[in-house]
């Protein structure tokens, strides 16, 4: 259900009405309403519609209730009447405090749903991102790789259809990082950004993780997962005559450290050769993980601060870190790390 005339519902202190003011044909107007476009309108809305919320809750005894501004979803367990006790009560809620609602735009109860721009299947269990969403993010991807520069407005754009298939994908949160880290470089619209290596390979990952997706995300788990509860478990040695091994249900692998690694600066950099046998496990057993959410538990403070942001600075972590992160976007996988004492 949708509210009607958002935030003009709300009326600005008299105390700020000099600021709501337009002169015209000799005339002075002020704007009393909460205008579109005012750098505060969309907090102040939120509170208001958090406390038709926390109305609603209080009224109808169920806390199944969401919102993003003026956009309410209301959810209720298979066979039961939740759905429409929320919507009469905010109906009902409405109608008192003389909160208009559009009409045209309530839709249910029922079990498929678009909202926010997906479409909410409760019956297969996933959420679809709309296909010409995701042609227009290949259109606007696929150039990026030849592109040298680009502007500011360019990049935004991507970055806002990346960030709005990051709801239905949190695993790609991982590749709009460096999005993001480029805006800092430019103020005007029409600026131009140097597109560096690190966004390219970014840019590359997702193009890769698109040809086969069918915009079809399942909801995982609700419970995260241990890798004791799972049985999976990694380690690895800095020994360069040993290596690292992976155990899985039963499976385990083993790998040994290359010859040619033995007097390089990478057998001191003990975050890549942790980082190693998980990426190794997530390769052999992706599969049997769908839909899941991982605890990682590693003995390596540096790198659970590396598995939890997705980055780092060093390009042999970042090397594996964008396959292992693909892999989770593939297999519909959530993860994060715990650190466990050595």
């Amino acid at each position: 259900m949708d509210v009607k005339s958002a935030f003009r519902l709300l009326i600005v202190n008299p105390a700020d009405f000099d600021l709501m003011g337009i002169k015209f044909n000799g005339y002075y107007f002020v704007d009393k309403a909460l205008a579109m476009g005012c750098s505060l309108s969309c907090k102040l809305f939120n509170t208001f519609a958090n406390f038709l919320q926390w109305v609603v809750e209080r009224q109808s005894g169920l806390n199944s209730i969401d919102h993003y501004l003026d956009d309410f979803i209301f959810m209720g367990a298979e066979n039961t009447n939740d759905c429409l006790v929320l919507m009469d009560t905010f109906t009902n809620v409405c109608n008192e405090l003389g909160v208009p609602i559009a009409e045209n735009k309530t839709m249910g109860p029922t079990t498929v749903l678009p909202f926010l721009g997906f479409l909410i299947d409760t019956k297969l269990m996933m959420i679809l991102i709309p296909p010409e969403k995701l042609e227009k993010l290949k259109v606007l991807l696929e150039p990026l790789l030849f592109k040298k520069k680009m502007t500011l407005k360019e990049l935004e754009s991507v970055t806002g259809l990346l960030s709005f298939c990051s709801k239905a994908i949190p695993s790609s949160r991982a590749f709009i990082r460096r999005f993001y880290d480029l805006m800092g470089y430019a103020r005007k619209p029409f600026h131009k950004i140097r597109l560096n290596i690190e966004v390219k390979s970014d840019i590359a990952m997702l193009l890769k993780f698109l040809e086969n997706f069918n915009g079809q995300c399942f909801f995982p788990e609700q419970i995260w997962t241990s890798n004791e509860i799972l049985q999976l478990f990694t380690d690895s040695s800095g020994n360069p005559n040993l290596g690292c091994g992976a155990f899985f249900q039963g499976s385990w692998v083993q790998f040994r450290w290359l010859e040619t690694w033995k007097d390089l600066q990478i057998m001191r950099n003990m975050s890549f050769l942790e980082l190693v046998p998980v990426v190794l496990a997530m390769y052999l057993w992706a599969e049997n993980l769908k839909n899941k959410k991982i605890l990682f538990n590693i003995d390596n403070l540096a790198l659970v601060s590396i598995v939890n942001k997705r980055s780092s600075k060093d390009k042999q972590i970042m090397k594996l870190i964008r396959p292992f992160v693909l892999l989770t976007m593939m297999n519909n996988i959530q993860f994060k790390a715990v650190h466990i004492e050595g």
